[in-house]
């Protein structure tokens, strides 16, 4: 299956995740994200690594809790190896306290209701326009 969004971010803000996976979804695109997409037994690393290769775009959830995650620090660096375009999701941390190569890239915050709809369309418009240029 192919993503819009490979979502990542930190088991501890799985909730936070949830949410805003919900409204990428209610916008029309697809999105991976682990709990949802892979079920319990199934070995859990190949669907990550398959689900990066197929995405058009990663999502990072950085948090106080996911700034230092080495999985997140991992599927960064993954999508940045397979030039995935790379949108660094802020909530209650700073630019600065990004690592490589997330610190490079322009960052959304996302800590009121009004910045996740916002980025949500810019994202949404993105794709659609990256869709209709390629058809």
């Amino acid at each position: 299956m192919d993503y819009d969004i490979f979502f990542s971010y930190s088991h501890l803000d799985r909730g936070v995740a949830t949410e805003f996976v919900a409204k990428l979804e209610a916008a029309g695109l697809r999105c991976f994200l682990a709990d949802k997409d892979i079920a319990a037994g199934d070995l859990w690393e190949p669907r990550v690594r398959d689900a990066l290769k197929v995405a058009r775009r990663v999502l990072l959830l950085i948090t106080p809790r996911s700034k230092d995650s080495l999985w997140v620090a991992a599927e960064a660096g993954a999508a940045w190896a397979l030039e995935k375009k790379l949108v660094a999701c802020l909530m209650f941390v700073e630019a600065d306290q990004l690592i490589e190569p997330i610190g490079r890239r322009q960052a959304r915050r996302v800590e009121t209701q009004e910045e996740t709809e916002s980025l949500v369309s810019e994202i949404t418009e993105s794709l659609k326009r990256k869709t209709v240029d390629a058809t």
